[in-house]
């Protein structure tokens, strides 16, 4: 667009209605070249603004002209078209390589929406196998983000916005998990990560899930559903793990009472034993007595036999007599059989030509 400002005093001279005549016929070949592309240029293509004043004060014609700077000049924008028409055959033909560079081209000669379009669609076509995702989408992005972008057709500006997020789900999302406190172990769908806390993750699109432990602490699961190409901080406060409830040990279960009846019942056989050998002991003796004063076999005999019965007596007595005491002072019955492991009592009988009894050993 071209300003004039011409002052009203005094008369116009040939000079400034010559000048004005010049630039009227320059703007109208310059915008002639390449008119498509040049109208919608982003990056300073517009036309130059020129500011002439016309002094009536002086004979000859003095401009005082600011002039910003330059656009696009008529050869450029010749050679932008040239390169986007090339561009835009070699697209329709499948040569997309070819294409991308018709288009950079002119995106370069007369930077524009429409080519910036293009050379995003033309880098897509050529990265088949999505080998340069990223870059794709930030041409895309560009194009969209270009204020002129509204004068291209809405089904370009459509299918754009839709690449965008086809490809975006392609990219990896960059992620920064954080701790609170640091150190702790993640599991990251079903894996867990060599190192702990604080992490930098590069993770595909799509649902994620993160267990995460620190000793102390309890467990926490986080799940996050990360979008392709986004770059975001987690940070995850843990809590702490409270302390189990103290139980108190069972009260102790009373010790059942201990009976006396089998040292009382052994020590009454043990008695008995006593007795029995007592009085066996004695006839033994009134047998010998006997036989002394008759050397009879019968009497030798009775004497014998009344003295083994009371050696007996006697042994089987203290035998008694022994194991009733360990049974009365034994405090239970490991005590009582440890005693009675160590305390073995051994009795057997003997007999000699002299006479007879029984032999007891006790082992303590």
């Amino acid at each position: 667009m071209y300003k004039f400002s011409v002052p009203q005093s005094g008369a116009r001279s040939a000079c400034s209605r010559t000048l004005f005549i010049a630039v009227l016929f320059s703007s109208t070949l310059v915008s002639g070249a390449f008119a498509q592309d040049a109208k919608e240029a982003p990056r300073g293509s517009a036309s130059p603004t020129v500011k002439a004043t016309v002094s009536s004060d002086q004979s000859d014609a003095s401009e005082a002209a600011a002039v910003e700077p330059a656009g696009p000049t008529e050869q450029e924008q010749e050679e932008a078209k040239v390169a986007f028409d090339a561009g835009t055959k070699a697209f329709g033909e499948g040569s997309y390589e070819a294409a991308l560079s018709e288009f950079k081209t002119a995106l370069d000669k007369v930077p524009s929406a429409h080519a910036e379009y293009w050379v995003a669609r033309s880098m897509d076509a050529v990265d088949s196998k999505n080998e340069n995702t990223a870059a794709v989408v930030a041409a895309y992005s560009a194009f969209l983000s270009n204020p002129a972008a509204a004068h291209v057709e809405a089904e370009h500006i459509a299918q754009a916005q839709a690449r965008v997020v086809e490809l975006k789900k392609l990219l990896p999302a960059q992620i920064k998990l954080v701790t609170v406190p640091e150190g702790a172990t993640v599991i990251i769908d079903g894996q867990k990560h060599s190192s702990t806390t604080p992490l930098a993750l590069e993770l595909s699109a799509g649902a994620h899930r993160f267990e995460i432990t620190l000793d102390g602490y309890e467990p926490t699961m986080v799940e996050m559903d990360l979008q392709g190409g986004s770059t975001i901080e987690q940070e995850v406060t843990l809590s702490e793990t409270e302390p189990p409830p103290v139980v108190a040990p069972p009260p102790a279960e009373p010790a059942a009472k201990r009976s006396l009846v089998p040292a009382a019942v052994t020590l009454g056989l043990g008695g008995a034993g006593l007795i029995s050998g007592t009085l066996f002991g004695i006839m033994a003796l009134g047998a010998k007595k006997d036989f002394n004063d008759d050397p009879t076999t019968a009497n030798a005999d009775t004497a014998e036999r009344n003295a083994l019965i009371s050696d007996m007596s006697f042994g089987i007595a203290l035998t008694l007599g022994i194991t009733g005491i360990v049974l009365l002072t034994a405090q239970d019955e490991e005590a009582a059989a440890d005693v009675a492991q160590k305390r073995r009592v051994l009795v057997a009988p003997y007999a000699e030509r002299r006479g007879g009894g029984l032999a007891g050993l006790l082992r303590f």
